[in-house]
């Protein structure tokens, strides 16, 4: 099994390129990636969710309790706990 980290994911070309090796490794390996995503931009989660994988995105999996339980609906920025 190989882990790999992709850190800055942040526009449409790199998610495009990140979709064919996930596509490659599916082949190459015969079953699915594991994706797990914190991306905060919709559109490029969205590139990555067309590939052979199993997309586990943290944000649509916790922040829904995390917003009723806080009754504070989030924001999605980038950085933001860097400044607290």
């Amino acid at each position: 099994m190989e882990k790999i980290n992709v850190p800055f994911l942040d526009n449409i070309a790199k998610a495009r390129a990140l979709v064919e090796r996930i596509n490659r490794a599916a082949k190459c390996d015969g079953y699915r990636p594991l994706v797990f995503s914190t991306l905060l931009k919709v559109d490029i989660l969205e590139v990555i969710q067309q590939a052979n994988c199993r997309v586990y995105d943290f944000f649509e999996t916790f922040i829904s309790s995390i917003e009723q339980e806080l009754q504070q609906p989030s924001v999605r920025a980038a950085g933001r706990s860097h400044g607290l």
